[in-house]
């Protein structure tokens, strides 16, 4: 409640004044209001409350243009959130990006929040996974930012994480990956790479077979594939 009444009363009379003040300079002294250093993450006492979590973001993240700033990401991957409370934090994350209209996330989201959260909180023995689930886990705790995981974080974020069974959250660069790189986990990459191509057979169009072939040539250039991903073509 401090964080809203404090909020509310810096509003009220930037309100007042709106009639004297141009927009910009309005916008300038709003986004001062927002990224006050003592005020910018959320008290360390509510880090576990993901209801108190959904009201911080409205009121500190809710308002501020597109593109949060990268040292407030930074400091949020460092908080010790419960695994409820850093979803929900995801999930409004992915709300902001759908009201805001733009055609592509903000990959510093999942560059200097999303991943150093999660790869911290699994260093740490502390796993974001409340089911055998991959497709569940993906969702939560990735929301809209997931295309921006290569797929080597993926397998290095879930234990014994099977790509097979989520083809259908996955960007055709992210496929075009599987078939490419070196995984941690079985099965062979020439059981992988015929599982892939059964998938995008099936719908083409839908699953974006040209895509992911157009990903896998561009890729190749880097490096160049095996001789088994051409062979079911």
């Amino acid at each position: 409640m401090r964080l809203t009444v404090e909020l509310t009363k810096r509003l009220n009379s930037l309100m007042k004044e709106l009639s004297t003040v141009n927009f910009r300079e309005l916008a300038s002294d709003f986004n001062q209001i927002i990224s006050e250093a003592d005020s910018q993450s959320p008290p360390q006492e509510n880090l576990q409350d993901p209801e108190y979590i959904k009201i911080w973001f409205r009121v500190k993240v809710e308002p501020l243009p597109h593109y949060v700033p990268t040292a407030l990401l930074s400091c949020l991957s460092t908080k010790n959130f419960s695994c409820s409370a850093y979803q929900s934090l995801v999930a409004e994350f992915s709300k902001r990006e759908h009201h805001q209209h733009y055609y592509y996330p903000d990959y510093n989201v999942y560059q200097h929040f999303i991943y150093p959260f999660l790869m911290h909180h699994n260093n740490s023995g502390y796993w974001c996974i409340s089911s055998a689930n991959e497709s569940e886990w993906m969702i939560k705790n990735f929301g809209v930012y997931l295309r921006f995981a290569p797929i080597t974080d993926l397998y290095r974020l879930y234990p014994n994480f099977s790509g097979l069974k989520v083809l259908h959250l996955l960007t055709p660069h992210q496929i075009a990956e599987m078939m490419l790189l070196p995984l941690p986990t079985p099965p062979e990459k020439d059981v992988v790479i015929n599982r892939i191509f059964d998938f995008l057979f099936e719908s083409p169009y839908e699953r974006q077979l040209e895509s992911v072939l157009s990903t896998v040539a561009y890729l190749s250039y880097q490096d160049p594939a095996p001789c088994t991903v051409y062979e079911p073509m």
